[in-house]
């Protein structure tokens, strides 16, 4: 994970430091730094880790996406969990949800406790079933 977004997760993570951390990036601001077909994804949960990755469909003005929820396919397992990847273009469903980008203009707000980040390429891990799934 690169600096800038280590910074993003931290400033989403602590709203104290938001305010102080985010004008960091600004030099960003107004920026795509998505594509179409770029993948976003998620961790998240508590007392559990799930993840969710999300799709870019389309870039609409300076700072919104289009994002679509894909499938994930697990590539290892172990005893608390499994390592994950999406599968681009296998939409979950025909959802789809308009987001403005942050001000790193590479990740979204999905909900009020969930952020979807630019995915690295490597598997993330997620709590197994029975783990507090």
């Amino acid at each position: 994970m690169s600096l800038r977004n280590k910074i993003i997760r931290l400033a989403h993570s602590n709203p104290s430091l938001r305010e102080h951390l985010l004008p960091l990036l600004s030099k960003t601001s107004g920026q795509h730094q998505v594509q179409v077909g770029d993948i976003l994804n998620a961790s998240w949960g508590y007392n559990q880790t799930t993840v969710n990755f999300y799709q870019v469909i389309s870039l609409v003005g300076k700072r919104t996406v289009t994002l679509r929820e894909v499938e994930k396919k697990t590539v290892r397992s172990e005893t608390s969990g499994d390592y994950v990847i999406p599968k681009p273009n296998s939409f979950k469903s025909s959802k789809i949800y308009k987001k403005r980008l942050g001000s790193d203009g590479s990740s979204v707000q999905i909900d009020s406790s969930i952020y979807a980040y630019k995915w690295g390429g490597k598997p993330q891990f997620q709590t197994g079933i029975g783990y507090g799934h």
